[in-house]
């Protein structure tokens, strides 16, 4: 297994063979702390193994069998086995759900703080959507022009908005949305 990391943004060296290249391209040049250049070492990455780079924290932001295809910019790199993928591991990446823990991929790992935010940003759609479904149904109930159906359902889906207001956002159980 290849480890490389963190590559940063670094300007070649005069009268080298990427000096050179960098006269006739506006290419970005990023290498290792050791000095190791991002485009020579790709030539060392086996084109059947899995490429992830990963920040501080192991989150996995890219991943490809293309090493040609990702940026570690301020970030870390791993060429990771066949054996040590998840089956529901999957190309392109769905968010930043896995981690990278030193050998292997696995679930993240979520913080306390962020499980929160999470909570809270559920909450915010929720009651966004309830706000949505309410705006129309109120609109005609102060105009008198809304029908025993939707007066009802204005009632269900502020209803709804109380109880998401309710919740408890340290263990969220979510009321059913109205129908």
């Amino acid at each position: 297994m290849k480890k490389y990391g963190p590559f940063k943004i670094y300007t070649p060296a005069q009268d080298t063979s990427s000096d050179e290249l960098a006269k006739y391209i506006n290419a970005q040049y990023i290498s290792t702390p050791d000095g190791m250049d991002w485009y020579k070492l790709q030539a060392t990455f086996n084109e059947k193994m899995l490429k992830v780079v990963y920040i501080d924290s192991g989150i996995i932001t890219q991943a490809s069998y293309d090493i040609s295809a990702l940026w570690p910019v301020d970030a870390f790199i791993a060429e990771i086995p066949l054996d040590r993928v998840p089956e529901n591991f999957t190309i392109p990446l769905s968010g930043q759900e896995w981690q990278f823990d030193g050998f292997n991929i696995v679930p993240r790992i979520y913080t306390p703080e962020e499980q929160q935010r999470q909570v809270q940003a559920e909450l915010a759609q929720k009651l966004a959507r309830a706000a949505t479904a309410i705006a129309p149904l109120q609109d005609a109930v102060d105009l008198n022009m809304a029908t025993d159906e939707e007066a009802a359902r204005l009632l269900t889906w502020k209803k709804y908005r109380v109880a998401l207001n309710r919740v408890d956002t340290t263990r969220p159980v979510w009321p059913e949305v109205p129908a």
